[in-house]
């Protein structure tokens, strides 16, 4: 049997609640084994005879949490029956030493205190007294321990910042950057399977399946961010979403320093949301994501912006998957919502479109009868999805809007702007004016797209407004 082989519960006669992680490892000595086993009773009762003094097998209950010991390699669940067991490669790239267990040599950088403005797209924010960079899993489990170990803290993972505002008085937590932008993804173009790790650009895997003749995520091009925020936020656009296609993710506990892996339907994805955005789950790293797609070289679209520019292109469709990620790209660049090309720093789409049902769609139409020429999207049983940029321009803010150093941009009144010298009190202002304007006049109340850091207890600024 192979190091790290999974064994089901009933081939060794377990209880049927209890998966359990055989791995074999030949360089501890029997004898220092039985030692710790004596002063570790759990341990003892989990062990096996060992048979011989150089190679002997362990077996290690993996039902309620990480357990460390020396040589023994376990991947732990959350007790919540969600969690599976991992094998050895599976888990992260991690090498053992004898007598002990170490991560594999990591080049996480340690950074120390930075300013908020540097680590968010839209440049505002105090500074952030301890900052760290990890690139993948094993660098973000050895990082996150180093941190408890000796300061007893919580970190807050952070990808590329595109979608975060950082208060002026800055945080104090941890924050760790977990990106790589040199990571590849692992892609069948038989099967479809796409395993890719959290720290990759969302942008580069939608690339790498294009050029694979994978079909499934090509309209969501553009997204800034992590694969990792892409699926705390469930990245969408024109007709896709990420929910869709994805099959399961490896998460790493920042409490229990342990992983697990958590199927798609556990995720509890909503419109723009995920149970990552749970305080449940707020201790939970995306650190890997497996895809499903479809070998498919072509594909149709119907959204209008995009369908328009390809039929002009290509006449009527299906068209190939990298016409149809060019011209997504095109439209996401005329509206300014490209990151880096507008020429002020914004964080993308502030609010997500509103959604009601049809009863309160009616009543609000009856209150004001504009809201009749507001666009809207049937997205499920009488459940519509309404323009968020069209309900802010028409309550009177339109594109190219300034309220001092804040504004809207000149291509799309969903995107706030830094003008130049704006701090995050500055952006908050005109966010909470746009949702009061929206709710006076419509009955409408805009939920915020960004993640906030480092309000104190009003965590969420937007909360009262």
């Amino acid at each position: 049997m192979a190091p790290g082989d999974c064994l089901g519960p009933r081939s060794i006669g377990s209880s049927s609640r209890t998966w359990l992680l055989w791995a074999c490892y030949g360089s501890c000595s029997a004898g220092r084994l039985r030692s710790y086993a004596r002063s570790k009773s759990w341990l003892k009762r989990c062990l096996p005879p060992v048979r011989s003094a150089s190679s002997f097998s362990v077996v290690v209950s993996i039902q309620t949490g990480p357990l460390y010991c020396p040589n023994v390699f376990t991947s732990a669940g959350s007790g919540s029956g969600t969690s599976t067991a991992l094998t050895y490669n599976e888990i992260a790239e991690r090498h053992w030493t004898r007598g002990s267990m170490k991560p594999a040599r990591t080049s996480q950088e340690l950074v120390g205190a930075v300013m908020g403005s540097e680590l968010s797209t839209l440049k505002v924010g105090g500074p952030c007294g301890s900052f760290a960079r990890a690139r993948n899993a094993s660098e973000l489990d050895s990082v996150v321990k180093s941190d408890a170990r000796a300061l007893g803290r919580k970190p807050t993972v952070i990808g590329f910042g595109s979608n975060l505002l950082i208060s002026d008085d800055g945080c104090r937590e941890l924050l760790l950057q977990f990106k790589d932008d040199e990571a590849n993804a692992s892609i069948d173009p038989r099967s479809g399977l796409v395993k890719a790790p959290a720290s990759m650009p969302w942008d580069r895997l939608v690339a790498q399946t294009v050029d694979a003749g994978l079909q499934g995520i090509e309209c969501v091009s553009g997204v800034p961010g992590t694969v990792a925020g892409a699926v705390v936020q469930n990245a969408g656009a024109y007709g896709q979403e990420l929910r869709q296609v994805l099959r399961e993710v490896v998460v790493y506990d920042t409490g229990q320093f342990s992983f697990d892996v958590l199927k798609a339907r556990n995720c509890r994805f909503g419109y723009r949301t995920s149970a990552f955005k749970s305080e449940k789950f707020s201790r939970r790293v995306v650190v890997e994501a497996t895809f499903q797609l479809r070998p498919l070289a072509v594909s149709q679209i119907r959204y209008d912006d995009v369908a328009r520019q390809l039929l002009m292109r290509h006449g009527i469709g299906p068209y190939p998957l990298a016409a149809i990620r060019q011209a997504v790209l095109d439209t996401r660049s005329s509206k300014g919502m490209l990151l880096g090309e507008d020429r002020n720093p914004s964080a993308g789409s502030f609010f997500v479109n509103p959604e009601c049902s049809g009863l309160e769609l009616y009543r609000h139409t009856r209150v004001n009868p504009r809201l009749r020429e507001i666009p809207r999207t049937k997205v499920g049983y009488r459940t519509y999805r309404l323009s968020a940029a069209a309900l802010i321009e028409a309550s009177g803010f339109r594109r190219g809007f300034r309220s001092g150093s804040a504004g809207l941009s000149d291509q799309h009144a969903l995107a706030i702007v830094n003008l130049g010298g704006a701090c995050a009190d500055d952006i908050v202002k005109l966010a909470k004016e746009i949702r009061s304007a929206v709710r006076s006049e419509f009955g409408l109340t805009l939920k915020p797209e960004v993640v906030t850091l480092g309000f104190g207890r009003k965590a969420d600024p937007f909360k009262r407004s």
